[in-house]
């Protein structure tokens, strides 16, 4: 800020107010003036450089614990995608602004999932009945997911985000404090009420008034503000949720799937373990993963995938 108004004053409320980098006061040689210009210009690319680091971690550390579940726990991506889904339709119509912190809670509210027990875990995401003992277990995991979350920077919100999302509107659920209603995030009030809803909705096409019926049976527990949106949002007037495959299905040599295919079908080894479940949607870490299996790696192997036609992603 170049200024003939030297006071004090002035230049406190520019400091504080305006946030200028530096405050200049008249007369101003040429000199001076350069040399502030050209630090400033070094003051913001330093702080660009910066911030650009920040994203490109934060970025890479959400994708490296993504790759870890899909791999890790097959059945608990492909429930993350789809509450990512349905969170994106669910806010579209509450027409709520573009939310990194939402969609990045949405896509590792499962991350908890890798601390239960391997036949707990695959019982849950199965569907199967649990004991009252292993709910409390599968929601508790969301203290793991926070904790592992909370050490990336910048993730402090979305691990308070995971963290509530198995707490009701009516403060019921875990964790066991005296936080409800409008004191929880908003993402974790959204979270609570898909993750219900999709622990209901098991199998191919689920009947989205049974499941919606269901819900309401414990209203208090949902903002009902978000209830009403995910009628409006998952209902189209159709009986059965939204679909979570894609169109196109084909069989595609494992050697030539790519990043973005989408699994029509379960994939195991030799054994019968599940290595990636169907809805799966490969990164180049699961590609890698399915090449590295021998049964995988014969010439005539197929794989049956969702992808989008060229001419739907030509118009795109």
């Amino acid at each position: 800020m170049l200024t003939g108004n030297n006071d004090q004053q002035t230049a406190v409320n520019a400091v504080n107010d305006g946030r200028i980098f530096r405050f200049v006061g008249k007369p101003c040689n040429s000199d001076i003036l350069l040399k502030v210009i050209e630090d400033g210009i070094t003051h913001h690319q330093a702080l660009a450089a910066e911030r650009e680091l920040l994203e490109q971690t934060l970025s890479g550390s959400v994708k490296m614990l993504v790759d870890i579940v899909a791999i890790s726990r097959p059945r608990a991506y492909v429930r993350a995608s789809l509450i990512q889904r349905w969170v994106r339709k669910v806010a579209k119509i509450r027409e709520s602004k573009p939310s990194l912190e939402l969609s990045i809670s949405a896509m590792l509210c499962t991350l908890g999932y890798l601390t239960l027990p391997d036949a707990l875990a695959d019982r849950y995401l199965s569907g199967e009945a649990l004991s009252p003992d292993e709910k409390r277990q599968v929601n508790a995991a969301a203290a793991q997911a926070r904790d592992l979350v909370s050490n990336i920077p910048r993730m402090n919100g979305i691990a308070e985000a995971i963290y509530y999302c198995r707490k009701g509107y009516d403060g019921s659920g875990f964790p066991d404090d005296d936080t409800e209603g409008e004191n929880l995030p908003e993402a974790s009030r959204l979270l609570c009420a898909l993750i219900d809803l999709a622990e209901i909705a098991i199998g191919d096409q689920p009947d989205f008034e049974v499941c919606m019926a269901e819900l309401e049976r414990n209203a208090p527990r949902y903002d009902p503000q978000i209830l009403e949106s995910m009628r409006q949002a998952l209902g189209g007037g159709t009986r059965s949720l939204p679909e979570h495959r894609m169109p196109f299905a084909k069989k595609v040599p494992a050697a030539q799937l790519f990043a973005g295919d989408t699994l029509a079908s379960d994939i195991r080894d030799g054994e019968g373990r599940l290595l990636l479940a169907a809805g799966s949607q490969l990164s180049q870490i699961t590609i890698k993963r399915l090449h590295a299996v021998h049964e995988l790696n014969t010439p005539d192997t197929v794989i049956d995938v969702w992808r989008p036609a060229k001419s739907a992603l030509a118009s795109a």
